[in-house]
């Protein structure tokens, strides 16, 4: 996909979605393709940072059951 592309399902301003493609170029989550002077954004599917991103996914889900189990956040009470 290109920025434009992305940035009107998203929502996010073009600067917003090319800084963020940035970083998960950097990561090795995506990756691009040139043809001129058009850029086409891809999910490098083969990349060893899903496993890693699962992982950090898996110790969030962890951690937020752990804090729901401890009473966290505490329950508002009604008005």
């Amino acid at each position: 996909m290109r920025v434009p592309d992305i940035a009107s399902r998203t929502h996010l301003s073009r600067p917003a979605v090319s800084h963020h493609l940035k970083i998960l170029k950097e990561t090795g989550l995506v990756n691009l393709y040139r043809i001129g002077t058009r850029n086409d954004y891809y999910v490098e599917a083969e990349s060893s940072c899903w496993k890693g991103l699962q992982q950090l996914t898996s110790q969030v889900e962890e951690v937020i059951e752990q804090a729901k189990q401890q009473g966290y956040p505490p329950l508002k009470e009604e008005e």
